[in-house]
């Protein structure tokens, strides 16, 4: 696999370097430049791990610029949603805002660090918004605890989900919910609601303002001095407390 990795990374190499020049090469010429790079790189793979460091590095500072741009233009979407679900202190400026799908693997690990988070920092707010974007099954789970929401049971319907077994199933999802005490008849309706609807749009339309590409997805923002941070993917518990206390400061 890493030798066949390595063979994409040096024909991309040697093209850019080509390319790249103002010169124009003989055939003679080219190959001959070819042929040094390539055995260059070979003996050098060190250089190909660097490169492909610095272009991972590059893509998440521009997704969190991207992610911050569009959270700036959207505040009120984000922050103030009366319908999105809210745990910890509701009327707190320090924010954690967290896009994420029950079937998400990353979003599972990340569940019991947000957890953790809320233990260490219970004067903060965590809004939780549903990104389905693993199929019918997440739609039916997201829409499922938003419904769930409206009976003041989000929290334990939430928590259900994430350790229901994957991939979920319909059948899985109410038994979660049962389980967590929802009134299930009540819930079958509010699932069709426009209210849950119109949530699961709102969400989709802010991840594609903020540009997300996947879950999980945390914004970390101070309210009141408009200080915004971005967390693409699962981070560590300690990742995410140095963000909040980035925002506190």
């Amino acid at each position: 696999m890493f030798k066949k990795i390595l063979t994409v990374f040096i024909s991309l190499f040697i093209s850019a370097t080509i390319f790249a020049s103002p010169n124009n090469f003989t055939p003679a010429q080219t190959e001959q430049i070819q042929t040094i790079v390539h055995n260059y790189l070979i003996q050098n793979p060190q250089i190909l791990i660097q490169v492909s460091q610095a272009l991972q590095t590059q893509q998440i500072q521009k997704a969190q610029q991207a992610a911050i741009t569009g959270t700036k233009q959207n505040t009120d979407k984000i922050f103030n949603d009366p319908n999105s679900p809210v745990i910890g202190n509701p009327k707190s400026n320090i924010v954690v805002v967290e896009f994420f799908d029950y079937q998400c693997p990353h979003c599972r690990d990340i569940a019991p660090v947000m957890q953790n988070i809320l233990k260490n920092n219970p004067n903060i707010k965590i809004i939780y918004k549903e990104f389905p974007i693993f199929g019918a099954n997440s739609q039916y789970a997201a829409s499922a605890a938003l419904a769930a929401n409206q009976q003041g049971k989000y929290d334990a319907v939430h928590n259900a989900l994430l350790n229901a077994p994957i991939p979920l199933t319909k059948q899985a999802v109410l038994e979660a919910v049962k389980n967590a005490g929802v009134n299930l008849t009540k819930l079958k309706k509010n699932m069709a609601s426009n209210i849950v609807q119109n949530e699961l749009n709102q969400n989709l339309q802010l991840a594609e303002a903020l540009k997300l590409i996947g879950t999980p997805a945390i914004i970390v923002a101070n309210t009141q001095t408009k200080n915004y941070q971005f967390m693409p993917g699962a981070g560590s518990e300690q990742d995410l407390q140095n963000l909040i206390n980035k925002v506190k400061s």
